[in-house]
């Protein structure tokens, strides 16, 4: 079993980091896996090899990138979120890791990666690893409210445009003509039912399958009052809610709803923030309750921070997975978030955490003072680690395995 991971993107953040870990893992388990990147990493990886390795293929990455984003010019209107056409991309299959490969899966491959029409010419047994929702969409990466996936796109709400043959029609249609006899796994159980109620699922009669990314729970457990500094430095008489993601103030994070929970809660909470974009505004800037670690690269501090919290609080409004969920509960903390989308399925109700109705202020601070109060960090501490375990090495390394062997049944293209 010879598995190339195809992505673009810095293997280190998002989307990308999600492929390495599942890279790393496999090799682990003794798999044969190499990664075809967009981008050279900083720094030696393993088994990471670049597309574009001429200097020739860097400037034609550099037009790809731009090109891409031409045909938005006629929407002048558009949400300025991120919006992925696929025009154009590099043909992996003359590169010499595309034929060592028995399979090819596929993860984020946008910004010029791969051109979409490119897939008819891959004749080996395909894997798409769903981590938004733009495969099934005609360019959106989460459609929010927006069902148009559903019968094919048009009128798109993103590009705040009143015609049916607009942007998002016509990448919908190259879709349902290239995107054929691929085998699909989802990282929520959320993301893979809407992708297979999608109309490209359904007239291609392709099936999303819920494997979820890798937590290294090895990694990431509870740091005890005794080897944590972080209990010295915060303060002990109140109950502390941490909030954090590699960048707070996106609008898929849900931060509008964080603002009336910092007056309301009280002084009996001091709140504790890492992430990539400041939390500071006027309130905050005035308020001498909280602690803002800001970007922390190192999962040793994570732990600290996240087992030092009584709660974590997780209010995104899209999000395909949630791996800090999935961390601090690693971490032996509950976690309080919405009951939709991709984080549903990662809190057990009222056993490791809360699942506030969506999308209501009031209903997170009812849940904030639930798990607060009901000491459910120290009464449910096992039932808390052991939900997070779902999620280690080796149950989604065996997910894949068996998922990959039966993909190589199913595709008649078996190990040599």
């Amino acid at each position: 079993m010879r598995i190339l991971h195809i992505g673009s993107g810095d293997l280190a953040s998002g989307a990308g980091k999600g492929l390495y870990n599942l890279h790393l893992a496999l090799l682990e388990a003794n798999i044969e896996s190499r990664v075809l990147c967009q981008i050279q990493p900083k720094e030696k990886l393993v088994n990471v090899f670049p597309v574009n390795t001429k200097w020739t293929d860097k400037i034609r990455r550099f037009l790809y990138t731009h090109i891409e984003k031409l045909p938005l010019l006629f929407y002048p209107k558009r949400d300025q979120q991120i919006f992925s056409n696929s025009l154009l991309g590099f043909d992996i299959s003359n590169s010499e890791h595309y034929v060592w490969a028995n399979i090819i899966h596929f993860h984020w491959v946008n910004q010029g990666m791969i051109a979409i029409s490119s897939m008819k010419k891959l004749k080996k047994p395909i894997v798409w690893t769903l981590r938004d929702m733009w495969l099934f969409t005609g360019g959106c990466h989460h459609s929010f409210a927006c069902q148009n996936y559903r019968h094919g796109c048009g009128n798109c709400p993103y590009l705040k445009s009143t015609k049916l043959r607009d942007l998002s029609y016509f990448n919908y249609r190259r879709k349902l003509r290239y995107v054929k006899n691929i085998s699909v796994t989802a990282i929520s159980p959320w993301l893979s039912d809407i992708a297979n109620e999608s109309l490209l699922f359904q007239q291609n009669i392709i099936t999303s399958t819920f494997i979820p990314n890798i937590i290294d729970t090895d990694k990431f457990k509870p740091k005890g009052r005794a080897i944590n500094k972080l209990y010295e430095i915060l303060p002990d008489n109140k109950k502390i809610i941490l909030v954090g993601a590699t960048d707070i103030r996106s609008p898929y994070k849900g931060y509008q709803y964080l603002e009336p929970l910092f007056e309301a809660m009280g002084d009996s909470y001091h709140w504790i923030f890492f992430g990539g974009s400041t939390v500071s505004n006027q309130f905050l800037l005035s308020n001498k309750n909280y602690t803002d670690f800001g970007y922390v690269n190192s999962d040793e501090e994570l732990c600290e921070i996240y087992s030092v919290a009584d709660v974590f609080l997780a209010p995104s409004v899209a999000e395909a997975f949630g791996k800090t969920i999935i961390e601090a509960q690693a971490c032996g903390t509950p976690v309080v978030c919405f009951n939709a989308t991709g984080p549903q399925a990662l809190v057990e109700h009222l056993v490791t955490g809360y699942k506030a109705t969506p999308f209501e202020s009031g209903d997170l601070m009812k849940g904030l003072q639930y798990v607060t109060t009901s000491n459910i960090k120290e009464i449910n501490a096992k039932l808390i680690r052991g939900f997070a375990e779902r999620f280690s090495k080796t149950t989604v390394v065996g997910d894949y395995v068996a998922f990959y062997k039966q993909v190589l049944r199913e595709k008649g293209n078996h190990e040599n």
